[in-house]
């Protein structure tokens, strides 16, 4: 197993490779300079000098490549033109908030997802199975923005039950964080019943097509059972 890992982990260093390659090119290719971004209009030519120099924009493309590939290998991915804060840390902090939507709906779609799944398969082209399928497709169909905004006019807008902009954290408010998770967390959930509904019922068909099966259906084991 452990060989089998160093093994993926060593075929996935060229792609990366390549890949921070492709990036550290088309941040170059785009037209502007981040020295004077970040100067504003209030930079001088003096002072635009020494922030290249600073940040090494001032030294040839691969020279450029080597910096920017060791700082990130040290975990420093620099700071944000935009915030100003180090984009690492950004990175996680928004990383926390989507972590709070993610779980949550993954986990409450599978707990439903699953036996509906398993439902749907256990009775194939019966009207319930061609509901659950037929919900489920709908719901794979509808892209999660366009879901997520009319929930926002319906919840938010219409009935007032929920905020629809901003956020709270836990250690602020456990209530508040609670409601502006709510409308986030509904939505995955939705568009991921669908998803796991499908993939459970078409695992739950193929298990139930296997040789056991059939054998422990030749011999009357009840369905229950099995």
């Amino acid at each position: 197993m452990l060989r089998f890992a160093i093994g993926r982990i060593a075929m996935a260093i060229p792609t990366l490779i390549m890949v921070g390659v492709t990036v550290f090119i088309l941040v170059r290719i785009i037209p502007g300079d981040p020295a004077s971004l970040m100067l504003g209009d209030v930079g001088d030519a003096a002072a635009l000098a020494a922030l290249r120099e600073r940040l090494g924009l001032d030294r040839s493309l691969p020279e450029q490549f080597v910096i920017w590939a060791g700082l990130l290998l040290q975990g420093d991915m620099g700071t944000s033109i935009a915030t100003g804060q180090p984009v690492l840390q950004t990175i996680i902090s928004r990383f926390l908030i989507s972590l709070q939507v993610v779980v949550p709906a993954v986990i409450l779609s599978t707990l439903v997802a699953v036996p509906m799944g398993m439902l749907a398969a256990w009775r194939q082209n019966k009207t319930s199975d061609i509901a659950l399928v037929t919900s489920a497709t709908l719901l794979m169909s509808i892209p999660t923005f366009w879901m997520g905004m009319l929930m926002l006019l319906l919840f938010g807008l219409k009935l007032g039950w929920l905020p629809i902009v901003g956020y709270v954290s836990f250690s602020e408010s456990v209530r508040g964080a609670a409601l502006y998770l709510v409308l986030p967390i509904f939505t995955l959930f939705l568009h991921e019943v669908g998803v796991i509904l499908r993939m459970a019922r078409a695992s739950t068909l193929e298990v139930l097509g296997l040789d056991y099966i059939t054998h422990a259906r030749a011999k009357g084991l009840p369905e229950s059972t099995r």
